[in-house]
């Protein structure tokens, strides 16, 4: 009955409020000994895998974020719309045709798995 969240300071959007964590990329291990260093070189290793997945998975979506982005811009084609959509026209060119060039735009969603899906 009680219409409260069980948290009632936390609302919709706010972080737990702990600060992104310390990296040790440009830490020396030059003065190091022992044991330290060679935590230090793992930490090292560890965070350069983390970027580099991180990387590839901006990779993986950024294709599906631009095509959505450009199948729900030309609903309307509103101009202030035109450069970003210039953008993905270049980056991905051979998408951007068979999007375009699908009789329909329901069939272009359906070539592509629903772009303009879940506006």
């Amino acid at each position: 009955e009680d219409l409260l969240p069980p948290f009632p300071d936390r609302r919709f959007g706010w972080h737990n409020g702990s600060y992104n964590p310390a990296s040790y990329r440009n830490v020396s291990a030059d003065k190091l000994k022992g044991s330290q260093k060679s935590m230090l070189v793992e930490i090292q290793a560890l965070e350069r895998r983390e970027r580099q997945l991180q990387a590839f998975f901006d990779k993986l979506t950024a294709h599906g974020d631009d095509m959505t982005w450009y199948g729900r811009s030309g609903v309307f084609n509103h101009p202030a719309a035109r450069p970003r959509r210039q953008e993905i026209q270049q980056q991905w060119p051979q998408h951007v045709r068979a999007y375009d060039g699908a009789s329909s735009r329901a069939d272009a969603d359906k070539l592509f798995g629903g772009f303009s899906a879940n506006l």
